[in-house]
């Protein structure tokens, strides 16, 4: 499996001399709580590179197989549970995901803020999804990281 990682220049060098630090390298209140946040998708980590003034991609490689000896986490669609973790960890700021090596699912969308502000429940949410953003594939362990084999960077000016 192939995973992307899109940042800025100067935080693809860092992580490239001193590694990934999952304490570090992510914002504590993203979706699945704190972790390294990669996709699936190269054109969705060259739009988060692309946002910043020089963008790089840091390529990764996952194989599968090691899967097995890690404790993994799929939400497969927007269902109720992954909206509720969500809140949990945006809103919340609570790590409901911690005992998990890898998380894997959909990013939400703008509109979630909306249930942080009460404007809507999270079943309203969930059945008014606007639309698919994109993956996300969370490392969020020492452990999940060394299975991932780094597999160069791309840098876009």
């Amino acid at each position: 499996m192939k995973l992307y990682h899109g940042t800025d220049l100067e935080s693809a060098i860092n992580i490239e001399k001193n590694g990934i630090d999952v304490f570090f390298n992510c914002d504590r209140r993203g979706d699945f709580g704190p972790g390294f946040y990669m996709t699936q998708n190269l054109e969705q980590a060259y739009k988060l590179a692309r946002s910043n003034d020089v963008g790089a991609i840091l390529k990764y490689r996952l194989n599968e197989r090691s899967l097995k000896s890690l404790s993994v986490k799929v939400f497969r669609g927007f269902s109720k549970e992954w909206g509720n973790t969500i809140n949990s960890e945006r809103n919340k700021g609570i790590d409901v995901l911690r005992g998990y090596d890898f998380v894997f699912g959909k990013m939400a969308d703008g509109n979630f803020v909306d249930l942080f502000n009460k404007r809507i429940n999270i079943d309203e949410y969930i059945s008014g999804v606007s639309n698919d953003i994109g993956d996300q594939v969370i490392a969020k362990t020492i452990k999940a990281v060394n299975a991932l084999k780094y597999d160069g960077k791309v840098v876009l000016k």
